[in-house]
């Protein structure tokens, strides 16, 4: 039997006029027919939340015209409801399943052009949750169950602070090793930038792809984390090259988790010719790409933006086996406008996780 529910909750809001996280206390929502409702046990933080609240980020300027909605588009937590078709559609599905959100929040429609041609990620038929449509920034969320993914364990055994990360921070630089880049076996990985998605993605070319990694980033604690997460090899950005040519280390593919035009330029001239650079980061406005270098050296440029379903249950399950290592701090929800000031001023070493006041203090 399902437990009472209380008729309100805390949440944090967009507000096109605000420059930070709007506290409210709304009704908690109800789930439609094809939803469920979640008990939020952690919800994420990204770059992305940061730049929904600064307004000259093009984030803030394509998403302000959706007027309101609770935020955060990364979330784990128990199902405490379920909508009228949800027993019939996912019979797995009970009260107290622990799942984690798929948060592209993708329509799955045959006659989606997205959906249809192995594109869900970025299905436009709908909103993602907490970039759009109501997010896991509260103590309860509605999910359609088609976004929804169980965890393979408890949260004793995976902690929902690394559950909720997973769903952006992992997911997304897994998407672009393992679907984009096609990462091997015995290949040299560049990492630049091993910061809350570059660390992990470290931790995923070592551990789930089987490739050597070379990371590079400015800070000495960066580069301690990566080695502890698998680098074979670490460099600071201005002795970069001369590391490669000093170790005979051949660059197959470089992945940018920064994306400005100093550490773009980087990447082209450390990998190998008929090599693959790849751009996760979002840091730049702009990248200028030079076509004469990309010729010369045969060079694909690829992109991608975050990742399959059916991704987010592979690396959940090797999460759940002790595969793949995850680094995260928790928070009290509360603190959401601070941590996001100081992510903006580059005060956060790890991704962090925050949990509803209420279990926080538990």
């Amino acid at each position: 039997m399902a437990a009472q529910l209380p008729s309100e909750m805390i949440s944090y809001w967009f507000d096109p006029a605000s420059s930070s996280p709007v506290q409210k206390k709304v009704l908690v929502p109800q789930p439609k027919e094809n939803e469920v409702l979640l008990k939020v046990l952690a919800a994420g933080l990204c770059h992305s939340d940061v730049g929904l609240f600064d307004h000259n980020d093009l984030i803030y300027r394509y998403l302000s015209a959706n007027g309101s909605w609770c935020c955060g588009h990364e979330g784990a937590g128990e199902i405490v409801a379920l909508g009228s078709s949800v027993p019939t559609t996912h019979p797995s599905f009970t009260i107290g399943t622990y799942a984690a959100v798929y948060g592209p929040n993708s329509c799955f429609g045959s006659d989606c052009i997205a959906c249809s041609t192995g594109n869900e990620n970025v299905c436009r038929k709908t909103f993602s949750y907490g970039l759009g449509t109501g997010g896991s920034w509260a103590e309860y969320m509605s999910v359609r169950a088609d976004c929804i993914v169980p965890v393979p364990g408890t949260p004793s055994s995976v902690p929902p602070s690394v559950v909720a990360i997973a769903t952006d921070a992992i997911l997304t630089p897994y998407h672009a090793l393992k679907h984009s880049c096609n990462i091997q076996p015995g290949q040299t990985v560049l990492i630049y930038g091993v910061g809350g998605l570059g660390l992990h993605a470290v931790s995923i070319v070592k551990n789930m792809l089987g490739a050597r990694v070379v990371a590079c980033d400015l800070r000495d604690s960066s580069l301690e984390q990566a080695t502890t997460l698998g680098a074979e090899h670490v460099s600071k950005p201005d002795d970069l090259l001369a590391y490669l040519a000093e170790h005979k280390l051949v660059i197959d593919t470089a992945v940018d988790f920064v994306g400005i035009q100093k550490t773009f330029d980087a990447c082209f001239a450390a990998i190998r010719p008929g090599g693959i650079i790849h751009v996760v980061g979002l840091m730049g406005k702009e990248l200028n790409v030079l076509p004469m270098v990309t010729q010369i050296k045969n060079l694909t440029f690829r992109t991608s933006y975050w990742g399959f379903k059916s991704e987010l249950t592979e690396i959940l399950e090797a999460i759940a086996s002790g595969k793949l290592k995850v680094l995260v701090e928790e928070r009290p929800m509360s603190e959401v406008a601070k941590l996001l000031h100081d992510m903006h001023e580059g005060k956060i070493r790890n991704r962090t996780s925050i949990i509803p006041d209420a279990l926080f203090a538990a």
